[in-house]
């Protein structure tokens, strides 16, 4: 039996670019159209807007905007144009977490509400950063203070000094 090398070789090179022209549309992303997050960093979720504190109005125990109750972030900033407070509302009513800083940009609170009350851990620091105290709520009524938990010395990575 006598190979014609040179026509093996032709067919082969056909079937890997047929192989190859294939594979091309697959659902395996090229770098080129991934952009540039790495993949699962793309965020696709809406963006909430952000509201004035000072437009927002209060009646009768609710946040309004426009006259109908308020659901969005509303912020409030120190005159130099520092960051002091972000409050999440829904229906009118505080509902998820609300930030507020010290006018150097250090956070002081950090509570979480649900429907008007809050619930959950609230944190308090002081304006140098340090923790000061955490208190745990349940429908607007305080739970129970809970002590930090200091950052311990020795992690195990190492054995503590000789002293």
């Amino acid at each position: 039996m006598c190979i014609n090398h040179g026509k093996l070789l032709t067919a082969m090179a056909i079937v890997l670019l047929s192989l190859v022209s294939s594979c091309k549309d697959s659902a395996v992303p090229s770098a080129a159209s991934a952009g540039d997050n790495p993949p699962g960093a793309a965020n696709n979720d809406p963006v909430i807007p952000e509201f004035a504190y000072k437009d927002l109005g209060y009646t009768k125990g609710i946040f309004t905007k426009d006259g109908i109750p308020f659901s969005g972030r509303a912020i409030q900033h120190y005159p130099d144009g520092t960051l002091k407070s972000r409050w999440n509302f829904v229906d009118g009513l505080l509902d998820g977490l609300v930030e507020e800083w010290y006018e150097n940009a250090q956070r002081s609170t950090y509570k979480l509400y649900k429907k008007g009350m809050r619930h959950g851990i609230t944190r308090y620091w002081d304006e140098n950063g340090t923790p000061t105290k955490q208190v745990l709520y349940k429908n607007d009524e305080e739970i129970e203070e809970i002590p930090e938990t200091p950052v311990p010395q020795n992690t195990g990575q190492s054995p503590p000094p000789e002293q």
